[in-house]
């Protein structure tokens, strides 16, 4: 995902091991990796810094102890040689000089802490302090980067660790976490994609709040905070802005920034998100004009290319055996539809879980109509996606390793005698953006540009939640992989193997939770209210229940005493009855 497009090429259906190996080489090899990997060993010297510093301080105690001087004591020695010609210092310039090694050895780890920045190149204001690290981004990001990098850091020693919270940069990073930054503080940021209309105002919000937590200030200096997002804008306030490759279609509104550009517009590729916002409110519905779907690319075989009104992309490599043994005629599938479709022809359902939706047709010229939001929105690659019919009617996907069954095939009867395999290929989308069918559709010619742009914010979200938020973890766990390796590898260096640890395990020696995580907050206080309103339900359920026993079991007791009473009246009225006889 992160610096090329290898998981294109691993469900593109190429079959060869070599594209996959190129693949993996180009993505060791891209700049992402590296940028990511740089920012990793940066931030660990920051947390490297305090066992390092303690043997700088350790061999500067033990060399002038054991030499008996200083080098501000031989320094002074060396300039009484010169002046009265004795190495020893007068008693007055003996005191200065010993006063002046106590204050070095007090504050030692202060000074070795100090040259040690100025010799990495890091600032060297920043506090001589344990590090904290600060993860923003939406809540599973930011709660599952938080879980990882904890665990990396569960047996590491106390002098070279570091502290880890997280928050959500659009919500409540701020209000919990700016009275918490100081000097040195680690602040790591993941932005959503602002060239998106649906994403622009999420990424203003996680910009401002970077900007505002990097502006709290001491000494000059601030909290050291990076970036990580697919928008090439850069924030003046932060240390680094490391930008992911973005390896899919434009969307409209993407490519609108891009025709105002060439159109002679005022458009940079590292603008803020605000000033996109401000050139797409202004675009006019004529961008579009002109623009109409990409014509078919049939494959290279002797059949001709499939009919205008079926699903560009989709054909049938073997049709013209199937139709020749079959006797279907060319014109069967042209005069079908979505909804109809003729008996001499084939069906193939595609499961929901790859993208729902069927493909009719198996014709001589390749043709194939299919149901919207089926199997061509499963591929945009770089090579066409092969899917296969077995004889038994099995559909599906080939891999270079794996064969996966996505759906169901069925065809008439006369057709299973010369059906032993035949192949559906979908070829790489040509479309210069996602929704390029709404550009020349009679139904949206009269909506504006903003109207076009919104009815994509739904599939831009969906694109936040499921892919772009995905990349965004997978750099930063690269990131903090690499940073807290490189903290257990100096241990097992430095002291030949006496001190070390396994960044993968912990205390507890649990390897996967079984608690479902991460939950969110805003899913727990919903749970919360329903709880609470079920349980008011209840309370008065049950209060309704007890009032209406109670009343009942009144009015049988007023029952039961008025029956005893008249009983007791006809018993009275027997005996003297019986008295009166």
């Amino acid at each position: 995902v992160i610096g090329g497009r290898p998981t294109q090429l691993q469900t593109s259906g190429v079959g060869e091991d070599s594209k996959l190996d190129e693949a993996r080489e180009k993505l060791r090899h891209s700049r992402i990796r590296a940028d990511l990997l740089a920012q990793g060993r940066r931030w660990s010297q920051h947390i490297l810094e305090g066992p390092i510093a303690w043997l700088m301080s350790a061999v500067y105690i033990i060399a002038t102890v054991t030499a008996g001087h200083t080098p501000l004591s031989l320094a002074a020695g060396a300039v009484s040689l010169a002046v009265t010609g004795e190495f020893s210092t007068p008693s007055p310039g003996r005191y200065a000089v010993g006063l002046a090694d106590a204050f070095i050895y007090v504050f030692l780890p202060w000074w070795t802490t100090v040259l040690l920045r100025l010799v990495q190149r890091r600032p060297w204001l920043h506090r001589v302090a344990g590090r904290s690290i600060l993860i923003g981004d939406i809540p599973w990001v930011a709660q599952s980067v938080e879980a990882f990098v904890s665990k990396c850091f569960a047996l590491s020693f106390s002098i070279a660790t570091v502290s880890v919270a997280s928050a959500n940069p659009i919500d409540h990073l701020l209000h919990r976490h700016t009275h918490r930054v100081v000097r040195g503080s680690l602040l790591a940021v993941g932005r959503p994609d602002g060239r998106l209309n649906a994403l622009a105002s999420a990424e203003s919000a996680v910009c401002l709040s970077v900007n505002q937590a990097s502006s709290i200030q001491h000494f000059g200096v601030t909290c050291e905070s990076f970036t990580l997002g697919h928008n090439p804008y850069s924030l003046n306030s932060t240390q680094a802005d490391l930008h992911i490759p973005t390896a899919r279609l434009q969307f409209i509104s993407e490519f609108a920034i891009d025709a105002f550009a060439k159109a002679g517009g005022r458009a940079e590729p590292g603008m803020s998100s605000s000033a996109m916002i401000g050139i797409l409110s202004s675009l006019e519905g004529k961008l579009f004009d002109g623009i109409r779907r990409p014509a078919v690319q049939p494959l290279p075989t002797a059949a001709p290319s499939p009919p205008g009104h079926l699903k560009p992309g989709v054909h049938w490599t073997s049709a013209s055996s199937l139709a020749s043994a079959s006797g279907v005629h060319p014109s069967a599938s042209h005069k079908s539809s979505s909804t109809s479709h003729p008996e001499g022809s084939a069906k193939f359902s595609i499961g929901a879980e790859w993208g729902g939706g069927s493909l009719h047709g198996g014709t001589a010229d390749g043709g194939f109509s299919s149901s919207p939001g089926s199997l061509s929105a499963l591929h945009h690659g770089v090579a066409p996606l092969s899917m296969s019919l077995s004889r038994h009617g099995a559909l599906s996907l080939n891999g270079s390793r794996h064969r996966r069954d996505v759906g169901s095939a069925s065809w008439p009867d006369e057709w299973s005698d010369v059906i032993s395999e035949a192949s559906i290929v979908i070829q790489p989308s040509s479309e210069p953006f996602v929704g390029v069918w709404m550009a020349d559709d009679k139904q949206l010619s009269k909506l504006t540009a903003e109207q076009l742009m919104l009815r994509q914010s739904a599939l831009q979200n969906l694109y936040e939640g499921r892919i772009a938020s995905l990349e965004r973890f997978v750099g930063f766990v690269v990131l903090f992989h690499e940073m807290a390796k490189r903290v257990q590898d100096w241990w097992s260096f430095w002291s030949l193997g006496m001190f070390t640890y396994d960044m993968s395990r912990s205390h507890s020696i649990m390897r996967i939770a079984s608690t479902a995580s991460p939950i969110s907050g805003a899913e727990v206080r919903l749970k919360m209210i329903e709880h609470a309103a079920t349980t008011a339900r209840g309370q008065a359920v049950d209060l309704i229940q007890s009032f209406w026993r109670l009343k009942r079991a009144a009015r049988q007791m007023a029952a039961n005493a008025e029956l005893h009473r008249l009983a007791r009246a006809a018993a009275v009225r027997s005996l003297f009855r019986s008295a009166h006889v």
